[in-house]
């Protein structure tokens, strides 16, 4: 007769046709199998070495990526901001032309009749004056909103409260290419709305401040703690806005250079004085 094979047929080759044999489960055969199976099982997961290799690869890929994102986003707000001056700059410039070259007054020379800053004049001449008013990495940039204040300050020099020997508020009689028009205000300056100007003439002038600058301390005056513009606002420096409309992206580095002692020059005298009204102002007198 043909032998038929059952499917639940014991490994033991002494046992009856469809009789478990308990001894079958300690056969060589199904140990193997069992063991077979195991490593088969085991093998499908990750390892505790094996998985701490791959967390410190992702470490150290977010750890590399991370400082290039934030290089980028610094980038682009250091781009916003600067954007925002030129907005300012073509704004001044139309406002000049309708005015004669007049340029617009500080909260202590223009009355206005409440506690909008300087920028408020300017909206006839831009779509949205609240877009570019304030500088996106400004701590203080929400409130100045609320406030209708800004985060671009005035240089002084540019209104009618400097010294009249030094003032410029006609943009038809100076070289504007030269002349630095508004900066960025200082980290520390909280809103208030006679900072839309700063006292620049206090800076770093020959005679007052000849003490300051000869002993090197005159920057602490223009971006230092006690100081009153943004040296540092987007990483290494920050954006300045000039009278013919342009901005330039100046290192602190450079700032300070400029207000050190001129090398044989009078005790006092800075190696160059930025925020003056540029060489060729005031006019040479009639003949």
């Amino acid at each position: 007769m043909r032998n038929l094979s059952l499917p639940f047929a014991s490994c033991n080759p002494g046992a009856s046709v469809g009789v478990r044999d308990d001894r079958a489960d300690g056969c060589d055969g199904c140990t193997a199998l069992r063991m077979d199976d195991q490593k088969k099982r085991t093998k499908q997961g990750f390892t505790l070495v094996e998985l701490l290799v791959v967390i410190a690869t992702i470490g150290l890929l977010v750890a590399l990526l991370l400082p290039a994102i934030g290089s980028v986003r610094e980038s682009a707000l250091r781009t916003q901001c600067a954007n925002n001056m030129r907005q300012v700059g073509l704004s001044m410039l139309l406002y000049t032309d309708s005015h004669g070259g007049k340029m617009p007054g500080s909260s202590h020379t223009e009355e206005k009749g409440d506690e909008k800053a300087w920028i408020d004049l300017l909206a006839p001449y831009i779509e949205d004056v609240d877009v570019i008013r304030i500088c996106p990495l400004d701590p203080y940039g929400e409130e100045r909103v609320e406030l209708r204040q800004t985060s671009y300050t005035l240089n002084v020099y540019m209104t009618t409260e400097a010294p009249e020997e030094d003032r410029c508020t006609d943009r038809d009689k100076m070289s504007d290419s030269q002349t630095m028009w508004a900066f960025e205000l200082h980290d520390t300056s909280g809103p208030d709305v006679y900072l839309d100007h700063v006292h620049s003439m206090s800076w770093i002038s020959f005679p007052e401040q000849a003490t300051d600058i000869f002993l090197g301390n005159a920057f602490d005056n223009v971006g230092g703690e006690y100081g009153e513009i943004a040296t540092t606002r987007h990483g290494e420096g920050s954006n300045y806005l000039y009278c013919d409309g342009r901005v330039e992206f100046i290192a602190e580095e450079t700032i300070r250079e400029w207000c050190k002692q001129k090398p044989g020059a009078t005790p006092g005298t800075v190696n160059f004085n930025f925020v003056l009204p540029s060489p060729g102002y005031p006019p040479p007198p009639e003949s």
